[in-house]
């Protein structure tokens, strides 16, 4: 077997176990429910984790500012959940919202500006899709490294094809937008170092590291437009690793290897793992 087939296999591989991961066959009833909602401007992602007992619900919230748990009673009828908390509770944005059960694995939010959908969480299955994604990112890394036009027709045809897609989920704050169509502007403008004249240009050089410093600030001015002392410091880590990013990025090149691969010698192992902690 050939790398290339080997790469092929494995992918097909990691989407058959990730099918069979996540369907009601392996998954009991679930008790543990999940969500990830949009908050309002300022306020950004909101967490939420639902434990069924009995009457009761245990509920988890993390947001910038907080980190919550509290118990609360619930009640279900006609497929239809409603929460109530007790006096003085912290945790309100579930009461009085409107939580429609769909079949098994869906319960639909909506409370004002904010809806979204709780799914089940298995922990089990959360470690096993936690490693399915890393073996697939890597796996595609290097499919992508290794075949030019599989690369070009991911990154160019599908960033197109999906955004009517997306638009259609509801997807309209700008981070998400710039954030995702930034790092295919990245691989796109690497692409062209490693397979054109543009390495041989300390300006075309010089972009390859903008693009990374331009990266870590879209991050970096949403913790700071959230203004919560968590991601203060996370957008003061931020700007701290875009002023050390550019040491030595006149050193990058492109070695002589068929995959052509754009080399940073003098980004720092410390720098690395720096980034990936951020």
């Amino acid at each position: 077997m050939n790398k290339k087939t080997g790469i092929i296999f494995g992918l097909i591989l990691i989407l058959v176990l990730g099918y069979f991961a996540t369907t009601e066959v392996l998954t009991p009833e679930p008790k543990t429910w999940q969500m990830i909602v949009d908050g309002e401007e300022g306020e950004g992602a909101l967490f939420y984790r639902l434990t069924f007992i009995d009457d009761q619900v245990k509920v988890k919230v993390q947001a910038g500012d907080k980190n919550l748990t509290e118990m609360k009673s619930w009640t279900e009828d006609n497929n239809q959940i409603r929460i109530t908390s007790q006096e003085n509770a912290e945790i309100t944005l579930l009461d009085d919202a409107v939580m429609i059960r769909e079949g098994k694995n869906q319960i639909t939010f909506k409370n004002g500006f904010y809806k979204g959908e709780f799914n089940p969480h298995y922990y089990l299955l959360s470690w096993i899709h936690w490693v399915l994604v890393i073996v697939g990112l890597i796996g595609l890394n290097e499919l992508f490294r290794r075949h030019k036009k599989i690369m070009l027709a991911f990154f160019i045809i599908l960033p197109i094809i999906l955004i009517p897609l997306w638009m259609n989920q509801g997807v309209s704050h700008w981070f998400k937008w710039v954030k995702v169509y930034s790092v295919v502007f990245a691989v796109l403008w690497f692409s062209a170092v490693r397979f054109t004249n543009i390495k041989h240009k300390k300006w075309g050089l010089f972009i390859a590291g903008a693009i990374l410093a331009a990266n870590i600030g879209e991050a970096a001015s949403q913790d700071f437009a959230m203004g919560f002392m968590p991601n203060i410091l996370n957008g003061t880590a931020g700007i701290l690793s875009m002023i050390t990013l550019f040491y030595g990025w006149k050193g990058i090149y492109v070695d002589d290897s068929k995959e052509h691969d754009m080399i940073w010698p003098k980004m720092s192992l410390l720098w690395i793992l720096a980034y990936d902690v951020w």
